[in-house]
């Protein structure tokens, strides 16, 4: 697999690109809902993107899908299972959701709206590392298995892409832990752009 030609070095500057994304976007979401959260990255990982459901699991999640747009093409997920929601919503809304189909469109709208922070906050983290201009879409959302989820940028890239970078993260308040993963799977153009930042030889 292809994490495996990386070098210590070069993971630990991945786990500090994912820590300065997760340290964003703890910020932004403590802010929001006036209550200190910490975001830890217990995971980061250059992945062959058909290998990255060993990473994930294969559970229901909610899905926010997100085109990004400018220097670093490619496409990114945001994937959170249902504990992780509950978290979120109880959190901002001080709703609370026993299943998926209690998922209505205003609890959708305010999980966009977060996944909008979140992966904002990673995109950041991304394009000020390689100081490359990172436009994120306006996200579409799905609930589904993570492998029929991670099939979308799958069908639309084809063979385009064989890379992800992984993003396991863990959000932590009052000592309980609920997990998230990103996924950034990069353009060809994009991934050889971000492979020379990270100093991987292809």
């Amino acid at each position: 697999m292809f994490n495996k030609s990386i070098k210590p070095l070069q993971k630990d500057l991945l786990k500090e690109l994912g820590n300065i994304g997760a340290g964003n976007a703890a910020t932004a979401f403590s802010t929001l809902i006036s209550n200190r959260v910490e975001l830890n990255v217990p995971e980061v990982e250059l992945v062959g993107f058909e290998n990255s459901l060993e990473f994930v699991g294969d559970e229901a999640v909610a899905a926010m899908y997100f085109r990004v747009n400018g220097s670093l093409p490619g496409n990114m997920l945001l994937m959170l299972p249902l504990e992780t929601v509950d978290f979120i919503l109880q959190s901002v809304g001080k709703n609370k959701t026993a299943s998926w189909d209690d998922l209505d469109s205003y609890n959708q709208s305010m999980l966009m709206e977060i996944g909008n922070i979140l992966c904002g906050a990673y995109i950041s983290a991304i394009s000020d590392f390689t100081q490359k201009k990172m436009v994120p879409t306006v996200p579409a959302f799905a609930i589904d298995m993570a492998g029929a989820i991670i099939n979308i940028p799958l069908a639309q890239l084809g063979d385009m892409s064989e890379k992800a970078l992984l993003i396991k993260t863990t959000f932590n308040r009052d000592g309980k832990d609920f997990s998230g993963n990103f996924l950034f799977i990069p353009e060809p153009s994009a991934l050889t752009e971000l492979m020379n930042h990270f100093g991987v030889v292809q």
